[in-house]
């Protein structure tokens, strides 16, 4: 590393190691959206084992860094992840040259916060990765990070991994593959062609590497994820409102805001300041939303509205209770979303959000819902249960931010 780099902590200076510090990446990489909702992903996993603390870091040496604490952090886990539009990982695919990013980064002239040094003459030679294929290039970034902290890493895509378990059976999708658990021939292969990559005998930090094919998928990220945070906001925080649209849309702008380039920096804390998020705000973002009225509370006030309209007291009370039961329905078994036509639904309650009158915004939901039934012959229920889903969508989509209105018509 650059002698003028001596003043950096071990974590800033890293970021300006030749060998691993790749430019550029985000740019190239079409998959950062999904890396985003894989960081969501994470982070509820995370809430969900009740870590004590946590920091998820943006484009940190790999495209997601997890590391364990705040404050004192003494492990942690470097995350690369690979969108695939077709096909599988074979092994060879994993040890060869990846062409989604720079192999000549642009290492700066001066160092980040180091004093300005006289101009040198620029080398004929340009500086080169260490490493070019996927898993040479974690192996090379764990093995780095690993003299400051306790590292592993893991290679993420949602495509499935063509490679042979330890008795020689195709690797099971959906699970985490650590290398050195693989066939013996995997293995080798991995390790003559890693060694032969990157210059060494030995591969010290190879069972500290693993594979994983992601449940959530790209053309499902938003519903998967989002599912996730329902799932886990309905354990750990039973009281708070269905907020998990309005959640998922914060937590992807303020990710948006933490990848890319960092600027100048010198220390692990400027780091975090930069490109981390940290429990402690996932925490706060979510008590945010406690004053907001709860489900209960949403229903008790539309049906109120409704009765004010004109409906009879005794048909908005039956309506009332069909939507508390439909509403327990949703969320314990949310494929019956596509059967009760959810989606048609809540697109047409956003369309007629601005009716002053909620009797209006039902009949025209109901309307959509009858004429979907008569398109695609989907079987909907009785029309108590139809007026129930259109009071329903109403709610959800009166509790989504006003930019997601016409933005994210398919958000379920």
């Amino acid at each position: 590393m650059n002698s003028t780099a001596s003043h950096l902590d071990n974590w800033a200076g890293l970021l300006v190691d030749p060998s691993i510090c790749e430019i550029g990446g985000e740019n190239n990489n079409e998959g950062v959206d999904y890396a985003r909702y894989l960081a969501m992903a994470f982070i509820i996993q995370m809430e969900r084992e009740n870590h004590n603390d946590y920091v998820v870091i943006f484009e940190y040496l790999q495209d997601i860094a997890l590391i364990d604490s705040s404050k004192y952090p003494t492990s942690a886990k470097l995350v690369q992840v690979k969108k695939k539009s077709r096909g599988t990982w074979s092994k060879a695919a994993l040890c060869r040259e990846d062409k989604s990013s720079s192999d000549s980064p642009t290492i700066p002239d001066v160092i980040p916060g180091a004093a300005p040094e006289k101009k040198k003459k620029k080398s004929s030679t340009p500086k080169k990765l260490g490493a070019k294929s996927p898993l040479g290039k974690l192996h090379l970034c764990v093995e780095k990070l690993s003299s400051t902290v306790k590292t592993s890493g893991i290679f993420i895509s949602n495509a499935a991994f063509d490679v042979k378990d330890s008795a020689g059976a195709l690797a099971q999708a959906n699970t985490v593959l650590p290398l050195d658990t693989l066939h013996t021939d995997e293995v080798e292969y991995v390790k003559e062609k890693l060694c032969k990559e990157l210059g060494v005998t030995t591969l010290p930090h190879l069972s500290n590497i693993s594979l994983e094919q992601s449940k959530v998928i790209p053309a499902a990220m938003r519903e998967t994820v989002r599912g996730m945070i329902d799932e886990m906001l309905a354990k750990n925080h039973p009281t708070l409102p269905n907020i998990s649209g309005r959640l998922q849309e914060q937590l992807l702008s303020i990710f948006s805001t933490l990848s890319g380039p960092p600027g100048i920096i010198s220390s692990l804390s400027e780091i975090l300041a930069r490109k981390g998020f940290t429990r402690t705000q996932f925490t706060n973002i979510v008590m945010s939303h406690a004053a907001t009225r709860n489900a209960t509370e949403n229903l008790d006030m539309v049906i109120d509205g409704l009765k004010k309209e004109g409906m009879a007291a005794r048909a908005a009370d039956r309506l009332r209770a069909q939507a508390s039961r439909l509403q327990i329905q949703l969320v314990r078994q949310p494929d019956a979303k596509e059967a009760l036509n959810w989606e048609t639904a809540v697109q047409a309650a956003r369309t007629y959000v601005d009716c002053n009158s909620y009797l209006e915004i039902i009949s025209h939901v109901e309307a959509a819902l009858v004429e979907s039934k008569q398109t695609s012959k989907i079987s909907l229920p009785s029309d108590n249960t139809i007026s129930a889903i259109a009071l329903l969508a109403i709610i959800y989509v009166d509790q989504e931010p006003p930019a997601l209105s016409s933005q994210f018509t398919n958000q379920i």
